[in-house]
């Protein structure tokens, strides 16, 4: 018997021992493998690859002054007044200049005169002249073998008369929707709103157009049929951001186009009621803002009960549209409309104390 498990303890040692020296031998064969996989892998990669995946730019944030930078577009609308001596310094030094690789695109009315606007204390004499618009495309370099080609007066430019705009637009039918608050005037300050949805309408219409010539000759690059000119400067063929700008404000503060999705000044807000003096963003955002988006709307906004107790009022209505958007308020940004007999509305940057309750909540 004594034997027998003397026998029984030496048999289970010996296995006890082979198995420990199977672990060991699989353990240096899995450490062996794994570092032929670990040198096949290091001699595929090419030492270039490396430090250009070392130092790949995180974000595709535009770089105002590098190639493949998104693409963005500056909007100008409305009537501009005393635009060469006062608004277009201002417009180059506070946003062209800012977003130097932005295009420019106008829309303007041809008046002669300003309409009468007793709101604005414009008493209806005060001379325009449209064609000092032209300027804002001064300093652009015509390049023809370039592409895209530099903002020019054909190109970017729309100006269409009040009697275009009057068969366009039917007044009569949204003055059935005018808000009888007190500060506003029937029809005047309707018959104005109408006037800037539609000028802004114009404008990213002629924007559109352009990226649909653009998309062409982006794919064609793509394809290796022309030189790739566009597909090196831009991320895309069509405009990534956009800002929208009334010709007649002086411009006080620098605006960077590249900072924010959805931005707007901080002042001229308050509860049910969005600023719509100006705006940039990212494209999809810039696309609600954009005038063809508010003529659409106002059938489904009538429909609400907030369209039905606020009417057709300007501000309340972009409130409605961008209720559910993450907005942000800069109030770093500071403009001031400029009257046609040269007067400035200088109380339009401050901002109340009753705003930042309403800001701060969006």
């Amino acid at each position: 018997m004594g034997s027998d498990s003397e026998q029984k303890k030496t048999l289970s040692a010996s296995s006890l021992y082979i198995r420990v020296i199977f672990l060991a031998l699989a353990t240096s064969l899995l450490l062996i493998q794994s570092d032929l996989v670990g040198r096949r892998r290091k001699i595929a990669i090419a030492p270039d690859t490396e430090r250009r995946k070392s130092t790949a730019p995180v974000s595709l944030v535009k770089q105002q002054h590098e190639p493949k930078s998104q693409r963005c577009a500056l909007i100008f609308f409305g009537l501009p007044k005393v635009f060469r001596k006062i608004v277009l310094p201002s417009i180059k030094k506070h946003i062209i200049d800012i977003n130097p690789t932005c295009d420019v695109y106008v829309h303007a009315y041809n008046f002669t005169v300003a309409p009468e606007n007793p709101r604005n204390g414009e008493i209806g004499n005060e001379a325009l002249d449209v064609t000092e618009i032209y300027d804002i495309f001064d300093g652009f370099k015509v390049n023809s073998r370039m592409y895209p080609p530099p903002p020019s007066v054909g190109r970017n430019l729309i100006i269409t008369s009040d009697e275009q705009f009057l068969r366009d637009r039917d007044l009569k039918h949204y003055q059935k929707y005018f808000p009888y608050e007190s500060f506003l005037k029937f029809p005047t300050s309707l018959n104005n709103m109408i006037r800037q949805w539609h000028s802004i309408g114009l404008a990213w219409d002629l924007m559109e157009k352009r990226e649909k010539e653009d998309k062409l000759h982006w794919w064609n690059e793509k394809r290796g049929i022309s030189p790739p000119q566009m597909t090196n400067m831009f991320t895309s063929p069509v405009y990534e951001r956009v800002g929208f700008f009334r010709s007649d404000v002086e411009y006080r503060s620098p605006i960077d186009i590249s900072n924010g999705d959805a931005v707007v000044p901080r002042f001229n807000n308050e509860k049910f009621y969005m600023t719509d003096r100006m705006f940039y963003g990212l494209r999809h955002f810039a696309g609600r803002w954009q005038g063809n988006t508010r003529f659409d709307f106002i059938e489904i906004y009538f429909k609400s009960s907030f369209g039905k107790r606020y009417k057709l009022h300007s501000e309340r209505f972009l409130y409605y549209l961008f209720r559910f958007m993450p907005l942000t308020f800069n109030g770093n940004i500071c403009f001031v409309r400029v009257r046609a007999n040269e007067k400035f509305q200088n109380e339009d940057c401050k901002i109340k104390l009753a705003n930042r309750g309403v800001i701060n909540s969006w």
